[in-house]
């Protein structure tokens, strides 16, 4: 597993790696302390698993960071990292596209538990802003989920909503359509945020009442 973190409080981030690095044998993490550095090494074809960001950055915020992700149509998970536990900018940062938005003031253990979530293809908020943070999320405005269907969900994420009634697990999925398994859980998250629902089975369901699943081909 590849984890780009980007923060510049070097503090915080050695703190980090060495909680990341008791999450899975074999992870490796990279570092970057602007957002320059970050979509530079992007930019240069490197894959991640997963990016952590914080939202106060010298040379960019965090908000704008998401947009150049988009920009890039990136699909790895990002998870913002914060000091900041504001309401408004949990809505934002998913509104912006983040798959969790993670407090630094949570334990290591909480903050494993957070990442494996996220990397599940879930998304994760702190419980007691998930009523109110789900409440923001079906905006016409939202930018990561106005592009292609009316509840803002895309072909390819049509594509990954069939398999996943079909019973397919990630990897399935990632091999009939020729896609990373990351790519697959990003997707995944961003049919949870378009459906309001936080795991697989919820989403297959919400997915069939709303009539977006071709029920003759499963």
């Amino acid at each position: 597993m590849r984890i780009l973190i980007l923060d510049d409080h070097r503090l915080f981030l050695e703190g980090l790696r060495r909680v990341l690095e008791g999450l899975d044998e074999g992870t490796q993490i990279v570092e970057a302390q602007t957002t320059q550095r970050a979509l530079s090494l992007l930019d240069d074809g490197q894959r991640f698993d997963v990016i952590l960001t914080d939202l106060s950055l010298p040379d960019l915020e965090g908000f704008a960071f998401l947009k150049a992700l988009r920009e890039r149509r990136m699909v790895t998970p990002v998870v913002i990292i914060s000091a900041s536990d504001n309401e408004r900018d949990i809505r934002r940062a998913l509104d912006h596209g983040a798959l969790g938005f993670i407090p630094k003031s949570l334990g290591s253990r909480e903050l494993r538990i957070a990442l494996h979530q996220v990397l599940d293809g879930e998304i994760f908020v702190p419980a007691a802003y998930w009523d109110v943070v789900f409440g923001s999320l079906d905006r016409p405005d939202s930018p990561a989920l106005n592009d292609g269907h009316d509840d803002g969900i895309g072909p390819r994420q049509l594509e990954v909503l069939q398999h996943m009634a079909a019973g397919r697990s990630n990897k399935q999925i990632a091999t009939l359509l020729n896609i990373t398994e990351a790519t697959v859980k990003s997707h995944i998250g961003m049919l949870f945020r378009a459906l309001h629902v936080r795991n697989r089975t919820a989403c297959v369901r919400e997915a069939l009442n709303r009539n977006l699943v071709n029920v003759a081909d499963l």
